[in-house]
């Protein structure tokens, strides 16, 4: 068969040495969120700062009266514990979602939306699912962030608008409404970070690093600044040309 149609083990490779880079790729698209969101949430509930203080005090010979830390509490603990591990799901369940209404806006077949929006439902399934197990785990393993997220005034207003773009993105993929689908998804997601980002200031690694006492001098920064803004003039220019040129091309085919 091979030697009277040649094509067909060509074929054959082609689609085997496909499968076995999507393989790959998807492997790696998995881990690198989930990774993400363990070193998020250990940074968050605090285990890595209280372990990275336990071993400067070793360091300084000052170790704790129960004895020195061992490898495995100061560099495995802090990562693998209830927290971490929800928030690396949440963060999972996170890109999922994206990457599902995303594609359903730029798919243009019907078939291949119907497939990415059925995806994009089952993420915001798994995304609500990780985001309550993350804030019933908070209080009891990262109490700072549980208090940030359930006791503070503005921690209700910022709940009901993520609550509401989240529906919002629900409702618009049910109903095949690709763009508002997906600004809302970019809305809730977005709502969320920003969640976190007020739950932990001022803090960078709690409870030893502020980010007063990390930030850089002042004429550093105001360096860094400057050379964004000269970067920017040049890179954001590039990245619209870059992607209308894409996307005329693909409106051509």
């Amino acid at each position: 068969l091979t030697a009277k149609y040649p094509y067909v083990s060509g074929r054959a490779r082609d689609d085997a040495s496909q499968r076995r880079w999507g393989r790959l790729f998807a492997a790696a698209s998995m881990i690198t969120p989930l990774l993400l969101g363990v070193i998020v949430g250990a940074i968050a509930s605090g285990s890595v700062g209280a372990a990275a203080a336990r071993l400067a005090h070793v360091e300084r010979g000052a170790a704790a009266a129960r004895g020195t830390p061992d490898f495995t509490s100061i560099f495995v603990v802090p990562w693998l514990a209830p927290f971490p591990l929800a928030v690396g799901a949440l963060a999972l369940a996170m890109f999922a979602f994206l990457a599902a209404v995303y594609l359903a806006l730029a798919a243009r077949d019907e078939a291949l939306k119907d497939d990415f929006r059925r995806r994009a439902l089952w993420s915001a399934a798994a995304l609500f699912a990780t985001a309550l197990l993350g804030l019933t785990l908070a209080p009891i393993h990262a109490p700072a962030i549980g208090h940030g997220l359930t006791g503070t005034g503005w921690a209700l207003p910022f709940q009901v608008a993520t609550g509401a773009a989240a529906l919002t993105a629900i409702g618009a993929l049910w109903t095949r409404r690709w763009t508002l689908a997906r600004l809302a998804a970019a809305a809730q997601v977005s709502l969320m970070l920003w969640g976190w980002a007020f739950v932990q200031y001022p803090w960078v690694i709690p409870p030893a690093h502020t980010l007063r006492d990390s930030a850089a001098p002042r004429i550093t920064l105001q360096l860094l600044l400057w050379a964004l803004a000269l970067g920017g003039t040049i890179l954001v220019p590039s990245l619209f040309y870059l992607f209308r040129t894409f996307a005329r091309s693909n409106q051509e085919e």
